[in-house]
């Protein structure tokens, strides 16, 4: 439908474009790795700065590769929220560590309901999309998520997509 389609990925990037392939799919972003002389160093390539292992697309880290990689804005720009132009339009993500990309989408929102708090909270305060796992998927939740309670990996209060607080969410 015209649109293109990454994914991206905290796994090493040959391994996700090997992953990519057997789907169909050409465009990855995943951990590199630094080459000079046409070997590996075991430093891994930033995003947001010039000093090796500082950024890797892992949670607020896959903002900052898409922007680098797929909307091409300068490393002042990479960390916070792009402009709604140059924004994907459709993310889908199955844990905590994608809400900042998520959040980023300007049309459609999709996660994969995995329990993840911090993820179902954002999904249901926010009204985006929620599918149950493909294979095996979790019982539905019965008590409410805790989301006016719950912290993000830094210990903060956790946000929706307009960096409100939330309140509990049941899921649906």
């Amino acid at each position: 439908n015209g649109h293109e389609v990454w994914i991206v990925s905290a796994s090493p990037q040959a391994f996700v474009e090997v992953v990519a392939k057997e789907a169909g799919l050409q465009r990855v972003i995943g951990v590199r790795g630094v080459v000079r002389g046409g070997r590996y160093t075991g430093e891994l390539e930033s995003c947001g700065d010039a000093r090796a292992n500082s950024l890797i697309p892992f949670d607020r880290g896959k903002r900052c590769w898409i922007n680098k990689v797929i909307f091409g804005l300068p490393p002042a720009q990479r960390r916070g929220r792009a402009p709604t132009a140059t924004r994907q339009r459709f993310a889908a993500g199955d844990s905590d560590t994608d809400i900042a990309f998520l959040q980023d989408a300007t049309d459609l929102k999709l996660t994969i309901d995995r329990h993840k708090v911090q993820l179902q909270c954002n999904a249901y305060a926010n009204g985006w999309l929620v599918q149950p796992m493909f294979i095996e998927p979790l019982p539905r939740r019965t008590e409410p998520y805790p989301c006016a309670t719950a912290t993000d990996a830094e210990g903060a209060i956790i946000l929706d997509e307009h960096d409100r607080p939330m309140a509990d969410q049941l899921a649906r």
